[in-house]
């Protein structure tokens, strides 16, 4: 996803026209060389997807970096608030999603993985996603999800920054690989293309985890259950959020 408010409309001749006063004249300004307008636009420049910090939302498991400061099953928010202990269920409405093929690196080490849009880069890098002779292949597909989450706490506070009907709600980017993906992952995609094929802001969901083995280990896995359709005050209310 890339967010860009690059454009701008040309100046008019009268904007040009504008008081001595209206810019820091860089000459006399030496640690300030650029312009800057001072009555202007509060906000000016081209913004991409990788200037925004969004909390992210983390299921927690009992290895890795969270597990030494929460308790497996958690869901964690920004990686500072649990939102639940992972049975009370965590409402949240998924606003946009993109698929993707990520390399399968071992934990831990320094080199970043990388990612591709299509199966056909994947194949092109020499690279598959099925298992073969019981080795696990060099990619997996992940679902990236940006979901609205409402608050379970009484009262503001600002990781929680958006009222509506008198609750408060917040962005997390929520991303989903290996078991999160076939459990989660394929539930969202699939709710897509049928149940919320009007949009997936048009419905939100109910998210507990619950312990399981997955071939020699005990994991934890989200569990994700369609709760209801919003109405159409919350879906602008939501889509307005991204849009």
């Amino acid at each position: 996803m890339t967010t860009s408010f690059a454009s701008k409309p040309a100046a008019s001749p009268a904007d040009t026209q504008q008081p001595a006063a209206a810019l820091v004249p860089a000459e006399h300004d030496e640690e300030a060389p650029a312009q800057l307008a001072i009555p202007g636009k509060p906000v000016e420049g081209e913004f991409l997807s990788e200037d925004f910090v969004i909390p992210k939302l983390h299921l927690v498991q009992a290895v890795g970096p969270l597990s030494e400061k929460f308790t497996p099953g958690q869901f964690v928010y920004n990686k500072e608030e649990v939102i639940s202990d992972g049975t009370a269920p965590v409402s949240l409405t998924v606003l946009r999603i993109k698929k993707q093929y990520q390399e399968n690196l071992a934990y831990g080490g320094d080199q970043l993985p990388r990612m591709f849009d299509t199966l056909e880069e994947v194949k092109a890098a020499g690279g598959w996603i099925d298992w073969r002779n019981n080795e696990r292949p060099p990619f997996s597909p992940i679902l990236n999800a940006l979901v609205l989450i409402r608050s379970p706490f009484d009262g503001e506070t600002p990781l929680f920054p958006y009222e509506h009907a008198g609750a408060a709600y917040g962005l997390a980017l929520w991303t989903l690989r290996g078991v999160g993906f076939t459990r989660a992952g394929k539930t969202i995609i699939t709710a897509s293309q049928f149940a919320l094929k009007d949009g997936l802001h048009t419905g939100s969901w109910a998210l507990t985890s619950k312990r399981e083995k997955i071939g020699m280990n005990f994991v934890h896995v989200p569990v994700l259950r369609h709760d209801t359709k919003h109405t159409e005050e919350f879906s602008r209310f939501a889509l307005g959020l991204v849009n």
